[in-house]
């Protein structure tokens, strides 16, 4: 499976620079279903917002998160 995906992300970087949809289809997808994050008793989260609040507390900055998995403490995160 690990070769396949490779295979595959090689071959169409070959037509140039790809897009993150594209990246997200090709390689990390299959390596979430390979790590089981796709199976209970995980949940997927996709394009959840988050603000991070630095220290100082003057700056504020916006994003989003790709894909994240959670399970109690557990998470892991796509940027």
């Amino acid at each position: 499976m690990l070769l396949q995906t490779l295979v595959r992300y090689l071959y169409h970087c070959g037509e140039g620079d790809l897009l993150e949809g594209t990246v997200m289809l090709l390689v990390v997808s299959p390596l979430l279903a390979l790590a089981g994050f796709y199976d209970p008793p995980f949940r997927i989260k996709a394009e959840s917002s988050v603000d991070l609040v630095l220290n100082d507390g003057e700056e504020l900055l916006r994003g989003r998160i790709d894909v994240l998995v959670l399970q109690n403490q557990f998470w892991v995160v796509v940027l």
